[in-house]
């Protein structure tokens, strides 16, 4: 037989639920991608003859002392609409049009525009044009590949090919499209195709210094504006005063130089100098909430957590409607571990677009930390219903089971697994389940296929190692097969000792490996094994109680009175134990 399993052990060995999702503010909880069906693919050759009748270039004459500016466009109505951006035609007193044969075309107005998405649709008097196939940027994905054409430099008609890197949210609930084609002066306006020739959105600008960062306004922003174009507005009537004009600038190059990920070079700098442009364009427009949310992201990254929060909160002051600021205030409350301030800003979030999957999750996440779990599993349900992917499986599989309801949460997760078989995540709640319903061999193989996947997941090492331990506790093992015992206990050090080398900062790892080693009759690595455990974490009770019997094995009861001692204070009841231990 072996020796008596120590109730510190005993305590440990139910496996803790672990969390899904952290709410890391650097990388702010990116929107869950829809679920989407292939697009029919073109190749270059044909996709380039089939938009150049419908790009142009755009000539703005200044007002005034304003500058003349070029840029691009792209004829999205063929009654005479053209879309570019707003920056190539905000101080124009007057506008050209030059079609791809030379032929230059007077502006005679604007149908609609938006400053601060960036784009203007404009007219053109007396014309039939060949308008573009308009594409649904919604659908546009990470990887995706694109082409930029438009007039850099004035060379009307190129065209640069690239991806999608990213794409990234405004605080109105917007986005903007991150693509790797080549943005210069001069391509602003110009469309940006799909595979499919469509035109899914229009360069805007290029960050100042980075390689291959050109962002784009997706065509689904300008679609209302184009479906309501009616009365036309003379360019003179619609040049924006100089203080919004000078507010609009500056915000815009804030957005330029602003660190699009966490991690990126020189991040500290840009996001000072990008904070400094943001107060400046809130200044001379005090009621800018845009300007307050991206200041919140900068001062969030210069760890400025309290001034952050508070820019945000202004933002929404402003401007209620701005879903994005809601999210970011929720992501930085769950990193800052006050959840149910993060549950209400998730909520207001909710409450602008019901149906948005992130806003769902953020709130099943808020709720089941604060154990409204209740909550959290009705949340989830809608967003598996929204948008039925492995995420979404697997969050509501793991709060089903906190909240005991293990058959289906089993089945929830089962579910997440066969959409994403590659990913441990869902064999390593999985494991947890089994384990919670004393299931071991199947937690076990469950565990193997979560390591296998994502070998450097120390916690699923642990996890793993947890599990051959419990299953060398089993009596009917332990009368049965005292050598299967052992074997079992074996192949939990090897398990922990794999978590140890994948993360040696990990108290709990250290504290079981003292277990085990306290079954296999290992007395002094049992004690290495807590000592460690207690170095990293000073007050970890069960480890000073397994420290206790690990010392009594190896005969040492004074040593074993001292963690009595330490016990004493930290855990009264545990402390009781061990004296029973030491005096029997």
């Amino acid at each position: 037989m072996g020796k008596p399993v120590s109730r510190a052990l005993v305590l440990s060995v139910g496996i803790a639920l672990q969390v899904l999702l952290t709410a890391n503010a650097e990388q702010t909880l990116q929107p869950r991608p829809a679920k989407v069906t292939a697009r029919p693919q073109a190749d270059r050759a044909t996709v380039l003859a089939g938009i150049r009748p419908s790009v142009v270039t755009v000539k703005a004459t200044g007002q005034g002392a304003a500058a003349d500016t070029l840029g691009s466009g792209v004829v999205v109505g063929s009654e005479g609409i053209v879309l570019t951006a707003w920056h190539v035609i905000a101080k124009a007193a007057a506008a050209s049009v030059v079609l791809p044969g030379g032929e230059s075309i007077p502006v005679s107005g604007l149908l609609g525009w938006d400053s601060a998405a960036d784009f203007a649709l404009l007219k053109v008097a007396g014309r039939t044009l060949t308008a573009a196939r308009l594409g649904d940027s919604d659908r546009m994905r990470q990887g995706d590949s694109v082409l930029a054409i438009g007039s850099p430099l004035g060379m009307e008609q190129t065209a640069s090919e690239g991806i999608v890197s990213a794409v990234r949210d405004l605080p109105d609930g917007g986005k903007l499209l991150q693509v790797t084609a080549a943005v210069s002066p001069g391509s602003s306006g110009g469309p940006v195709l799909n595979a499919a020739g469509e035109v899914v959105g229009i360069t805007s600008f290029r960050v100042e210094g980075g390689e291959s960062l050109g962002f784009a306004m997706p065509i689904n922003a300008v679609k209302p504006k184009l479906a309501e174009a009616g009365r036309v507005t003379p360019l003179r009537e619609v040049v924006a005063p100089d203080s919004e004009t000078d507010a609009d600038e500056l915000y815009a190059r804030a957005i330029k130089i602003m660190p699009v990920g966490p991690g990126e070079k020189d991040e500290q700098t840009r996001s000072e100098q990008a904070l400094a442009l943001l107060k400046s364009a809130a200044e001379k427009r005090p009621d800018f909430a845009s300007a307050y949310h991206f200041m919140g992201e900068c001062l969030w990254r210069l760890g400025r957590r309290q001034e952050a929060l508070d820019s945000l909160h202004k933002a929404v002051a402003l401007n209620p409607k701005l879903i994005g600021s809601y999210m970011d205030l929720g992501d930085m409350y769950v990193s800052l571990g006050d959840f149910a301030k993060a549950a209400e800003a998730y909520e207001r979030a909710r409450a602008l677009n019901p149906r948005l999957p992130r806003a769902l999750h953020g709130v099943g996440v808020a709720y089941r930390q604060i154990g409204k779990l209740d909550k959290a599993i009705a949340a989830f349900r809608e967003e598996v219903r929204l948008q039925p992917d492995a995420t979404a499986y697997l969050a509501l599989g793991l709060v089903l089971a906190q909240a005991g309801q293990l058959k289906e949460a089993e089945d929830v997760i089962r579910a997440g697994i066969r959409l994403q078989p590659q990913s441990g995540e869902g064999y390593n709640l999985l494991g947890m389940v089994y384990a919670k319903t004393d299931r071991q061999a199947d937690a076990v193989e469950a565990l193997k296929q979560a390591v296998a996947a994502e070998p450097d997941r120390a916690e699923w090492h642990r996890e793993l190692g947890r599990a051959y331990m419990v299953s060398g506790f089993d009596q009917e093992v332990q009368q049965r097969d005292k050598r299967r015992a052992d074997q079992l206990y074996g192949q939990a050090v090897e398990a922990l000792k794999q978590a140890v080398r994948c993360r040696p900062e990990d108290p709990e790892t250290h504290h079981l490996l003292a277990g085990v080693y306290y079954q296999l009759h290992k007395g002094r690595e049992s004690v290495e094994s807590a000592k460690e455990a207690i170095r990293l974490r000073p007050d970890f009770a069960n480890a000073h109680f397994q420290l206790g019997i690990s010392y009594l094995a190896l005969g040492n009861k004074g040593g074993a009175l001292d963690e009595y001692k330490v016990l004493k204070d930290l855990d009264p009841s545990q402390a009781a134990d061990l004296f029973r231990e030491i005096y029997p």
